[in-house]
């Protein structure tokens, strides 16, 4: 009995001498790391949207070499902008996106790289991590790694603003109201033009150069509906046709100014009535 103990004693003792000569990065690579994301963001259409992808340890293991992680997305309202990470590998595309390292040790507690995206929609979204492996050796992108404790996902709410842009010559000035404005809503476009000018053309094409519907108010204000995107209001104004203007030959689509046609009209009957006066008396 007593000889066994002993072997029992030497077995334990041997056990706990191996352990201690063991590295300590190899005994806690068992799966206890972790992948941590932000919660919740807030953003704009437009907004880039950064995503820091931090690699803890529940053990206290400060260091890693390699990481493989999955993250889906929905593409029709985020558009996936770290297509390239320096030191990385990036693939994917269509709501997925694969981030893979390895080969250098890492330190644990840091962001390990940030995904980037733009808003392009307005509503909520959620970047989920659907898969992660980290591992202390190079052996991340294998199916033996450690799977890591996924421990949240990113909720997004992004508000439906879209931007106008007003380009317009120096014939006169335009305004629109509101300055941004969601999808759906009526924004008004006010013209003014300058003393002496007409407004030409007016027009409102999207972020893909189509043709948005105008309608009119009144007397220089019109109006369109709001779509999905940005837009871009082009005025062009021309100068009005005058008295002092060629009226021998005036161009289509000038305005003729009725005015200052009445009064070259009268001057010109004055003008004659006085010279068929002169000539009746001189027959008389």
């Amino acid at each position: 009995m007593k000889i066994y103990l002993k072997k029992v004693m030497c077995l334990l003792l041997s056990c706990i001498l191996l352990a201690g000569m063991l590295p300590m990065s190899v005994l806690a690579d068992t799966g206890n790391f972790t992948i941590s994301m932000p919660t919740d963001l807030e953003a704009k259409i437009g907004d880039t949207i950064s995503v820091p992808v931090v690699v803890k340890h529940t053990a206290g293991v400060n260091q890693y070499n390699s990481f493989d992680m999955s993250f889906t997305y929905d593409p029709s309202v985020l558009e996936l902008t770290s297509t390239a990470i320096a030191g990385l590998s990036v693939t994917g595309g269509n709501g997925l996106v694969r981030v893979l390292g390895y080969g250098s040790d890492r330190p644990v507690g840091k962001a390990v790289f940030t995904l980037t995206f733009k808003a392009v929609k307005s509503g909520e979204t959620t970047i989920k991590s659907v898969k992660a492996k980290v591992g202390i050796k190079q052996t991340a992108q294998s199916e033996d790694a450690s799977d890591a404790r996924i421990l949240n996902d990113v909720k997004i709410e992004i508000s439906g603003k879209y931007k106008i842009t007003v380009n317009a010559n120096s014939g006169g000035t335009v305004s629109v109201s509101p300055s941004e404005a969601a999808a759906g809503e009526k924004v008004q476009v006010t013209v003014t033009p300058k003393s002496g000018y007409r407004m030409k053309t007016l027009s409102v094409t999207d972020a893909k150069g189509n043709n948005v519907s105008v309608s009119t108010d009144n007397n220089d204000k019109y109006s369109f509906v709001m779509p999905e995107g940005d837009v871009t209001v082009q005025v062009t104004f021309t100068a009005k046709y005058t008295a002092s203007s060629d009226s021998s030959n005036p161009r289509t689509g000038d305005d003729f100014n009725l005015d200052a046609w009445n009064t070259a009209t009268l001057i010109s009957l004055l003008a004659l009535v006085i010279l068929l006066n002169k000539r009746k008396n001189s027959w008389l």
